[in-house]
C-alpha cells in the first residue's frame, strides 16, 4: 500500500517546523563546541534534518509545479513599428516649415503614425523654444491633396563649448524622422540638410529606435526596453523573479507615502531630482523646464513622489502617449538607495500604467555596459538588445557628436556646461555638505606609503598630508625617453612608475566646498609647474571631480577621463535579515545559509591577528593568493607599508580587523578590513578554494563580516571597494549600493596635447 502524499499546505508546514528545528541544532552544536563537550549526536540528528528538508523541498516544488496546471503570463517580445514606412501611394511633392495653421494637422499625424513618440509632438518643439529660446524648425512633407505624409522635427542647438548642431530632439531619448515612404524620409532629411547649412552647424543627429537603412552614418550607445503590460497588476508581479519581487516587498515595508500628481508635486519632485543629478556629476534642467513640460503635456504628464517618514525620497517623471507610457527621469536620493526605495516607485508606476489601460511601459534607455544594475534588467524586458541608434548627417564623423558623447566621457563637457551657459543649466541649490576625507586620505596611510616608495629620485613632494588635505608629489620622467614630463599627483597613487596597494576614494580637501573648493583648487594647481596632472579614482558626482573639469575649461588644460571603475558597499544601517531577504537565493546561501554545514565540519570560530599576529595573517593571504593567483599579493616592501599604516591608524581612531577564519586551528581564509568613521573597508581578501565542495569560504567570511558590521552602532557601512573577483563579481551580487569611480589626466600646453594624442593618451 503506498504511503499517501501529503497536501501541499502540510508540505510547507512541515518544511517550516524542519527549518525551525534545523536552526535550533545549528545552535546547540555551537554551544556544545564552545563548553568543549561532544556534539555527534546532535550533528548526526543535524543531518538528518537536513536531508529530510531537501526531500521535502523537491516535494513541494513537484505540488507547486502540479498545482500550476494554467500558464502564466510572460512579457513577449515586442516588435517596435518603423518610423518610416513603405505606403506605396504617399509622394511627397514639397517639404517645408510648418505653418502654425498646420499645427494641429501635424499632431494629428503624429498621433496616427504607429512609430511617434510624444516627443515628435508640436507642442513639445515649442516647448524648447520658450523654455530656452532655440531656434525650432517644425518640417512637414506635403503630398499632392496637401495632407501630410512625414514629419522631422529640428532644435538647433549652439554655444562656444558644444558648437552648433541640430538634433531631433534634444532633451529627450526619442526623435527623428516619421514618414510614409523612405523617399519621404529622404527628402525631409535633405531639407534638414539644407537648414544645417544655412545655421552654420556641424551637424544634424536623429534619434531612433532602430536602423532606418537610410545610408547614414550612425552610433548606438544606448539599448531601450520596452516591457508589455498584462490587463492585471497581478500577472505581472507573478512574472518578475523572487529577488526582484523580494525587493520591491522591502521598498513596500520603508516606504510610508506614494503619489501620483501634476505641478503640486514639483517642489519636492525638483528636491529629489536635483540632489540625485548633482551627487552623479550632472547639471540639473531648471524647475522650469519640468513646470513648463507638464503645462505643454496637459493631461499625459504626471510626477510620481515616493516619502519615507513623510520625506519625499524618490520621484519619477511619466508620460503616456498612444498605449505607451514612458519614465524619462526618475532619481532617488543616495542616502535611501538601501531601502529599495527606488524598486517600490517603479513597482507603483507599473501599477499606475496598468491601472490607465497602457499595454506598454518604456523604461529609461541604458549604456549597454549599465544595463546590468539596472531595474531594466531585473524585470525581464524582452527587448533589452534593441539599439537606440543615433544618425548623423553633414560634415561631422559620428563617432563623437557632442550632444550625446558616452556617460564617461562626457562628463568633463556636462560639467563645464553647467557652469559656463548661465540659466540653460543651473546647478541645485541643495547641499549635502562637504565631504570627509577616507582611510585612504589619513595621515596613517599616506605617511606610510610615502615612506615606503617616495624616496624615488624622480618624487618631490609639492604638498604634506594632514588628514585635512591629501598629499601631493611630482614625479618625473621623460616621454619616449626624451621629452622631460613633470607629472603631479595624489600620494599614494603612481600612474607610470610603481605597482602599491591602491589608494581610493582619493579627494584633495575636507570641509570645503563651492566656490572656496574652486579657489583653493586652482590656488594648488597654478603653485606648481606641472606638464601633465593626473588625478586617479575620484568619485564621480563630487564637487571636486566638478571643479577640476571647471578649471579645465577656464585655463584651457586638456581634460581626459583615462580610467573607470565600479565600487560597491553595503549599507548596514538597517537590519541585516532584511538584507538578507533582498539578496539573490544563490546569494544569501552562499553567504549566510551555509554556515549550518560549515559549523558541521570542526571547531570554526574567528580571530583579530593584529596586532598579536600579523606575518600569520600576511604569510595566510600570500598563500592563498599563490594558489588563485600564482603570485604574491604582499611584497617584503609592501608588508613594511601594512605594518606601518596598522600601527599608525590606531593614533587616528582607526580599528585595524586583520581577521582569520579558522576551522579546527586551521586558517582557511583571511579578511583584511579596518574600520574608520564609522566604514568598514575591506582591503584585501584571501581563502582556501578547495575547502569544501559547496562551501565559498570567501563570501561566507564576508557574511560573518557584514553581520557583524550591521551589529556595530557606530559602523553604517561596509564597502568592498572597486574591483572584481576572478571568475566574477561577487561584489556586485552582495552590495546594496554601488558608486562610480574615474581616473582623470589634465595636460597643459598645447605640444603635450598634441604629443599625447598621437600616442593615444
Amino acid at each position: 500500500m503506498e504511503t499517501p502524499i501529503p497536501s501541499l499546505e502540510a508540505s510547507k508546514a512541515r518544511l517550516d517546523d524542519l527549518k525551525g528545528t534545523k536552526g535550533r541544532l545549528s545552535r546547540l552544536v555551537g554551544e556544545a563546541r564552545k563548553d568543549g563537550n561532544s556534539a555527534d549526536e546532535l550533528i548526526a540528528e543535524l543531518q538528518q534534518v537536513s536531508g529530510e528538508i531537501k526531500r521535502l523541498q523537491k516535494q513541494v516544488k513537484k505540488q507547486l509545479n502540479g498545482a500550476q496546471t494554467q500558464e502564466k503570463w510572460a512579457p513577449q517580445p515586442i516588435t517596435i513599428p518603423p518610423a518610416i514606412g513603405n505606403t506605396t501611394t504617399a509622394q511627397a511633392v514639397v517639404v517645408e516649415p510648418c505653418p502654425d495653421s498646420d499645427l494641429h494637422h501635424a499632431d494629428a499625424y503624429v498621433a496616427r503614425h504607429p512609430a511617434a513618440s510624444v516627443w515628435h509632438r508640436p507642442g513639445v518643439s515649442s516647448f524648447i523654444r520658450r523654455t530656452y529660446g532655440h531656434d525650432t524648425r517644425y518640417l512637414c512633407a506635403y503630398d499632392y491633396a496637401g495632407g501630410i505624409v512625414g514629419v522631422l522635427p529640428l532644435v538647433q542647438l549652439n554655444s562656444r563649448l558644444f558648437g552648433n548642431f541640430l538634433v531631433s530632439m534634444p532633451y529627450f531619448n526619442y526623435g527623428g524622422v516619421l514618414a510614409d515612404h523612405p523617399d519621404i524620409a529622404k527628402k525631409l532629411i535633405g531639407e534638414g540638410e539644407k537648414a544645417r547649412q544655412q545655421l552654420g552647424a556641424g551637424h544634424l543627429e536623429m534619434r531612433f529606435c532602430q536602423d532606418n537603412e537610410l545610408g547614414l552614418p550612425q552610433r548606438k550607445d544606448k539599448v531601450t526596453f520596452w516591457l508589455p503590460l498584462p490587463p492585471k497588476p497581478e500577472d505581472l508581479w507573478d512574472s518578475f523573479q523572487p529577488k526582484l519581487r523580494a525587493q520591491i516587498r522591502r521598498g513596500e515595508r520603508e516606504m510610508d507615502g506614494f503619489t501620483i500628481g501634476g505641478s503640486e508635486l514639483l517642489d519636492e519632485f525638483y528636491r529629489v531630482f536635483a540632489i540625485n543629478m548633482r551627487d552623479l556629476g550632472t547639471p540639473v534642467y531648471g524647475k522650469d523646464f519640468f513646470r513648463n513640460l507638464l503645462d505643454s503635456l496637459d493631461g499625459q504628464a504626471w510626477l510620481v513622489i515616493a516619502r519615507i517618514e513623510g520625506r519625499a525620497v524618490g520621484c519619477a517623471f511619466l508620460t503616456g502617449y498612444k498605449g505607451r507610457m514612458e519614465i524619462p527621469w526618475a532619481s532617488t536620493l543616495r542616502r535611501y538607495n538601501h531601502t529599495s526605495i527606488n524598486m517600490i516607485m517603479y513597482w507603483k508606476a507599473l501599477e499606475f500604467a496598468i491601472q490607465q489601460g497602457y499595454d506598454v511601459f518604456r523604461l529609461r534607455p541604458l549604456q549597454p555596459r549599465c544595463r546590468h544594475l539596472s531595474f531594466q534588467a531585473t524585470v525581464g524586458c524582452p527587448t533589452s538588445d534593441i539599439a537606440l541608434g543615433l544618425l548623423v548627417a553633414g560634415g561631422r564623423s559620428p563617432s563623437r557628436p557632442e550632444s550625446e558623447q558616452p556617460e564617461v566621457q562626457a562628463f568633463d563637457r556636462r560639467v563645464a556646461a553647467a557652469t559656463s551657459l548661465g540659466n540653460q543649466t543651473t546647478w541645485p541649490p541643495y547641499r549635502q555638505g562637504p565631504a570627509v576625507m577616507s582611510l585612504f586620505q589619513t595621515k596613517a596611510w599616506q605617511s606610510a606609503w610615502w615612506d615606503t616608495w617616495g624616496h624615488q629620485k624622480s618624487f618631490r613632494l609639492v604638498r604634506p598630508w594632514d588628514g585635512q588635505v591629501s598629499g601631493l608629489y611630482e614625479s618625473r620622467y621623460r616621454l619616449k625617453g626624451l621629452l622631460p614630463i613633470r607629472s603631479l599627483q595624489f600620494v599614494g597613487t603612481s600612474s607610470r612608475e610603481l605597482r602599491t596597494p591602491r589608494t581610493e576614494h582619493n579627494r584633495f580637501f575636507s570641509g570645503i566646498d563651492g566656490q572656496s573648493l574652486i579657489r583653493g583648487l586652482e590656488r594648488q594647481l597654478e603653485a606648481s609647474p606641472w606638464s601633465e596632472a593626473v588625478f586617479n579614482d575620484l568619485r564621480t558626482g563630487s564637487e571636486e571631480l566638478s571643479a577640476l573639469v571647471t578649471l579645465a575649461a577656464t585655463h584651457h588644460w586638456a581634460f581626459r577621463i583615462i580610467a573607470a571603475d565600479d565600487g560597491y558597499a553595503v549599507t548596514t544601517s538597517g537590519d541585516f535579515n532584511d538584507y538578507l531577504e533582498a539578496l539573490g537565493a544563490n546569494s544569501r546561501l552562499r553567504l549566510y545559509n551555509r554556515r549550518a554545514l560549515f559549523e558541521s565540519l570542526g571547531e570554526v570560530r574567528q580571530e583579530n591577528l593584529w596586532p598579536t599576529r600579523p606575518e600569520d595573517f600576511f604569510q595566510a593571504l600570500n598563500r592563498f593568493h599563490r594558489a588563485r593567483w600564482r603570485k604574491d599579493c604582499v611584497t617584503d616592501k609592501s608588508l613594511g607599508f601594512h605594518r606601518a599604516f596598522l600601527s599608525r591608524i590606531e593614533d587616528e581612531g582607526g580599528r585595524p580587523y586583520l581577521s582569520a577564519l579558522l576551522c579546527d586551528d586551521t586558517v582557511v581564509s583571511v579578511l583584511y578590513n579596518v574600520w574608520y568613521r564609522g566604514v568598514v573597508y575591506n582591503i584585501q581578501a584571501g581563502f582556501e578554494e578547495n575547502f569544501h565542495k559547496k562551501l565559498s569560504l570567501g563570501t561566507l567570511h564576508l557574511g560573518y563580516a557584514i553581520d557583524e558590521a550591521f551589529q556595530q552602532p557606530d559602523t553604517h557601512r561596509f564597502d568592498f571597494l572597486a574591483g572584481k573577483g576572478k571568475k566574477e563579481d561577487y561584489k556586485a551580487r552582495l552590495a546594496t549600493d554601488t558608486y562610480q569611480f574615474v581616473s582623470v589626466m589634465l595636460v597643459k600646453s598645447a605640444l603635450f596635447r598634441v604629443l599625447y594624442w598621437m600616442r593615444g593618451f
